[in-house]
């Protein structure tokens, strides 16, 4: 049993965690109201600007498992500092680049950066919470305030420099790498040999794989949102920076308060099913609906609905998985992540060959067969409900 003082040492280091994730996730949603702005100032077509967002997100992809793999035999704490550092550095660099295949590649790095840390943070929350509803509720709030204010931070600065943005985001990430050196520690017998095969044995599940596969179809409607709607939009960077922050605060919500009341509710297939279907008809409304205030409403209310699938699908998937939860969540993350990362380069090639709501479409499509899928497999998931 711990003593008072060494809970306090606790909740300090979950709570540094809590605020390292917030600026991590600041890190993928603060590019987006500067898209247009970079597209213009550096002569870029609508698919290579997108690569700000697809090389960052593949990376986080690639990177996730053997950052996981790393942290179970080194420790949590050493990779999730080496990766804090990783972001500090590439986004600074970020600031100086003047060509957007050398933005593309920083932001890369800057992704690999934030694998490591996101491969790691929960293992720490968790291993160092008594309390674990309550602090995973921190930390959901926590990345949701972070996509939330990542795009009014990149919005407010951008309006004065693109470049801005990013050395604010390096600064910030400095913080968050000073307070997590100084204050988190290794949570007591956290580490265990593990390797790819593990990972491999973990997808071999097909109930968890299935989920996976679903997250995926999903994922790439959800970063078609987040990358290209900047684009389809034309508006300035202050204006796309309040309409998406607006958009991170029901994303927020969605995620902390609406998901866990329909997951304890109704359980997780069905929770799955409505969230899908809602991102369907979300799409269509982008589509069809011709009025430009129209369509800005809808953005925002999508984001209710997004942190409704993210925080419900993540529940699913590690309940569903016959592996230990690092590593499930490790393996989800892997697959989710592949299906954002070609999202926004596909979003841009398709609108300019074709129409501009082609990239919705296709999302739309796409989501609709994971919707499919999930009423499909719904005997296997029909017994999953929110843990607690």
């Amino acid at each position: 049993m711990r003593t008072l003082e060494e809970d306090k040492r606790a909740t300090r280091a979950i709570y540094a965690t809590c605020l390292a994730a917030l600026f991590g996730f600041m890190g993928i949603g603060v590019v987006d109201p500067l898209l247009p702005v970079i597209a213009a100032q550096i002569g870029a077509e609508k698919w290579q600007i997108e690569l700000l967002f697809t090389t960052y997100i593949f990376m986080m992809a690639i990177v996730m498992i053997p950052a996981g793999i790393l942290a179970a035999n080194r420790g949590n704490k050493r990779v999730m500092v080496v990766g804090l550092g990783f972001v500090t550095m590439f986004a600074l660099f970020c600031g100086f680049s003047n060509g957007v295949y050398s933005l593309a590649g920083l932001r890369a790095g800057w992704g690999m950066g934030n694998a490591m840390f996101f491969a790691t943070s929960m293992s720490i929350i968790i291993g160092l919470s008594t309390n674990l509803e309550r602090s995973i509720g921190l930390y959901e709030a926590a990345l949701g305030l972070g996509m939330s204010v990542g795009p009014l931070l990149g919005g407010v600065l951008g309006a004065a420099n693109w470049r801005y943005p990013f050395f604010a985001t390096s600064a910030l990430m400095a913080i968050a790498f000073i307070l997590t050196l100084s204050t988190v520690y290794e949570p007591p017998g956290g580490q265990s040999r593990k390797g790819f095969r593990d990972f491999g044995r973990a997808m071999a599940h097909p109930p968890f794989l299935g989920v996976a596969l679903v997250a995926m179809c999903y994922y790439f409607a959800f970063f078609t949102i987040l990358a290209y709607s900047p684009i389809f939009l034309q508006i300035p960077a202050l204006e796309l920076g309040l309409i998406f922050f607006a958009w991170g605060l029901c994303l927020a919500y969605g995620s902390v308060f609406l998901a866990h009341k329909l997951l304890d509710r109704h359980g997780g297939a069905w929770t799955v099913k409505f969230g899908l279907s809602a991102i369907v008809a979300v799409l269509i409304l982008l589509i069809v609906v011709p009025s430009f205030w129209g369509r800005v409403a809808i953005i925002i209310a999508s984001g209710l609905f997004c942190g409704l699938n993210n925080t419900s699908f993540s529940t699913l998937a590690v309940e569903m998985s016959n592996a230990q939860r690092s590593i499930a969540s490790g393996a989800y993350n892997f697959v989710r992540w592949m299906g954002a990362a070609i999202a926004p380069v596909v979003a841009g090639v398709v609108a300019e060959r074709w129409f501009p709501t082609a990239p919705y479409l296709i999302a739309g499509i796409l989501v609709f067969v994971g919707l499919l899928g999930v009423w499909l497999t719904a005997g296997q998931q029909k017994t999953m409900t929110m843990p607690h």
